[in-house]
């Protein structure tokens, strides 16, 4: 299951970044494109670096982190389909996938006696 959400996050994140390349400039539109761009790798990069934790609970506190920052990908693909900025057939997938995303980390998390602190 590891490997799965590592491989779904670098596909993620290359989906997204190439659909930002397709979006023409505004002010509004490049301040998302920098935000989505920072989180959704921040995730990815965040995730594989869970992967070489040694210890466990360092793996589950990156992995929390990771799932805050998957939770903000996924805002701000909202925020750009509520904008108009990117096209809602495109969007959607993507929103879609970062929601199967984070239903795989907190079901680890919980499955492992690790109950997300972000959500309280």
């Amino acid at each position: 299951m590891k490997t799965d959400i590592e491989s779904r996050l670098r596909h993620l994140a290359v989906g997204i970044i190439r659909m930002l390349s397709t979006i023409s400039y505004t002010t509004e539109s490049n301040i998302l494109k920098q935000q989505l761009i920072k989180s959704i790798a921040s995730t990815a990069s965040g995730y594989r670096l869970a992967l070489k934790a040694k210890e466990e609970e360092s793996y589950y506190a990156r992995l929390e982190t990771c799932l805050v920052e998957v939770d903000q990908s996924q805002f701000w693909l909202e925020i750009m389909g509520e904008l108009g900025i990117g096209s809602s057939p495109v969007l959607k997938p993507l929103i879609n996938q970062c929601s199967q995303l984070m239903n795989q980390m907190e079901e680890e998390l919980t499955q492992n006696a690790h109950k997300p602190e972000i959500y309280g």
